[in-house]
């Protein structure tokens, strides 16, 4: 390979010598840079150099005709920095070329692999079909910046709670975390890693008292479909939730034994629900026994349950007053009402079927008057120690434990004050 010091005049003369079909020239002054001279008269720039496991590369700069000797270089010094820096200016531009857009990945990769992973997987789908790919989805999978995925939540922000874009960034994180795992495009990192969470409103837990229960009851009773006062007492008497109860099937019911099997919770293990008096009541009752496979089957699609019951509970609640009420709710009533009556939180969880306590825990303040004779305990191991021989004259142990009472006590090793056991 001849080696010259390339000028533009000497450049723009050089040509194939005689007798090959093309001649490759090396610029002495740009190491990398060649010029490939055919014997048709086209001349090509390229850059030559090793890749990280030493093999020879050459990357296209351009032709002759189109660029000028100082461009050249220029573009070859840009890729010497690539390298330097630990980039294949090579397979980059491959990877350019080979990568799908976020539509093509979205369509023909990630919507069939979440549909067999994951239960849930028609709200990220949806999310990612109705507010992501319309901005973003014509770009390439590797050309995505985390400029690019702030612009779909700013314009989310405008009609979304923070639930919801929590819920958003999920998703999005989701789908380039598998384009990672997979290298679409030579893509290293996800976009999306640094989004930072929206501070979400901690809403308050609605739950019925029993006024509110018999007016919603009463009103569930009156409507037209003949499932819906069940539904709700069974929701309210399990803490289940719908899903739960509306893919229930009867082959999963033990009356005798009152225990209700979920093959498949929303954590993805089974439960085993004890059925009170109530439910086995209610169950006992409905009109799909001995009928149906399922407890509550659809009239209009034979062998399968139904899947909703909006329109009518809506008039339920209406009627009853309860405008604000989700169906939801009657969960939070179901724990709620245990948690008052002075059950641990470990049993609510096990009947919820909760995978952790720190989601039971929301429930705690509902009944301090049970942590405080939880508290109590501890003063009755060591109230004899604590304050025998330190009584006012006329004041006993006795009349400490009555609630209301207020008394000073002497100090202890110092002055305890007023102590208000209330």
């Amino acid at each position: 390979m001849p080696s010259l010091n390339f000028t533009q005049a000497r450049v723009n003369a050089l040509r194939c010598e005689s007798g090959k079909h093309k001649t490759v020239y090396a610029d002495k002054k740009c190491t990398g840079l060649i010029l490939e001279v055919r014997r048709s008269g086209g001349a090509t720039y390229y850059f030559r150099y090793r890749d990280a496991d030493k093999k020879a590369r050459q990357y296209k700069i351009g032709a002759r005709d189109a660029l000028t000797l100082q461009q050249a270089r220029q573009l070859a010094n840009g890729l010497h920095y690539q390298i330097a820096s630990g980039v294949d200016p090579l397979r980059e531009k491959r990877n350019r070329v080979e990568c799908p857009t976020l539509r093509q990945f979205f369509n023909n990769d990630y919507v069939p692999l979440i549909r067999r992973r994951n239960r849930s997987w028609r709200t990220e789908e949806a999310f990612l079909r109705l507010h992501v790919l319309p901005l973003i989805g014509h770009l390439s999978v590797n050309a995505i910046t985390l400029l690019d995925v702030l612009r779909v939540f700013r314009e989310r922000e405008k009609t979304a709670r923070a639930a919801t874009l929590n819920r958003g960034i999920a998703s999005i994180r989701s789908i380039f975390n598998l384009a990672v795992e997979w290298k679409v495009g030579g893509i290293e990192e996800n976009p999306a890693a640094k989004l930072k969470p929206y501070k979400e409103e901690k809403r308050p837990i609605r739950y019925l008292t029993p006024e509110q229960a018999s007016r919603m009851f009463e009103a569930a009773r009156r409507s037209r479909n003949p499932y819906l006062a069940p539904i709700l007492m069974l929701l309210l008497q399990t803490g289940a939730r719908k899903g739960e109860l509306l893919k229930a099937k009867w082959e999963d019911i033990d009356l005798k034994k009152g225990n209700w099997y979920v093959p498949r919770s929303k954590g993805g293990k089974p439960l085993c629900k004890p059925l009170n008096w109530a439910a086995i009541h209610t169950l006992e009752s409905l009109p799909s026994r001995q009928q149906s496979p399922y407890l509550f089957p659809n009239e209009s699609n034979a062998g399968k349950p139904i899947t909703m019951f909006y329109q009518a509970w809506n008039t339920a609640r209406k009627a009853a007053g309860l405008e604000h009420f989700r169906v939801h709710d009657l969960r939070h009533t179901f724990a709620s009402t245990l948690v008052r009556s002075g059950h641990s939180l470990y049993e609510v969880k096990e009947l919820l079927g909760h995978a952790n306590i720190t989601t039971t825990q929301r429930y705690a303040h509902l009944n301090p008057e049970q942590l405080r004779r939880t508290s109590a305990t501890v003063a009755e191991v060591f109230v004899e120690t604590l304050l025998s021989g330190t009584l006012p004259p006329g004041d006993d142990i006795v009349s400490l434990r009555q609630p209301g009472l207020r008394c000073t006590t002497s100090s202890i090793g110092g002055r305890l004050g007023d102590l208000n056991l209330s």
